[in-house]
């Protein structure tokens, strides 16, 4: 079974981070090199905000609940294709009215799908 899909809309935070993993070695004599660490040595975070009633929030919340920072699930982000990503926490702030806020960080994640 494929992961779950992450569907509801998102404001994307000001600043996505993109990071290249990498290892050096730095020698007495001021000498460096680099290289590529790894087959996925490009990630990416996304800080992302959700605002909705409570009644779609619940359900979001449940979804991420359900993936409590370990089980993988697909997103897009806003460029870019559909790639598996985990969140390990959010945090809810009631809004105006019936709307809630949720704030979270979606981190990539390199491995298998779960399996249903």
């Amino acid at each position: 079974m494929a992961a779950d899909i992450f569907t509801w809309l998102v404001r994307v935070g000001d600043a996505g981070a993109i990071k290249f993993r990498t290892r050096s070695a730095e020698f007495g004599d001021g000498y460096r090199q680099v290289v590529g660490d790894g087959i996925n040595g490009k990630s990416a975070s996304w800080p992302i905000t959700i605002i909705a009633p409570l009644d779609e929030m619940q359900a979001i919340t449940d979804f991420l609940d359900r993936h409590g920072g370990n089980v993988p699930f697909k997103w897009t982000p806003p460029y870019g294709a559909a790639a598996l990503f985990t969140c390990d926490g959010y945090g809810p702030k009631r809004t105006a009215g019936s709307l809630i806020t949720v704030t979270a960080t979606f981190e990539q994640f390199f491995g298998a799908e779960p399996n249903g």
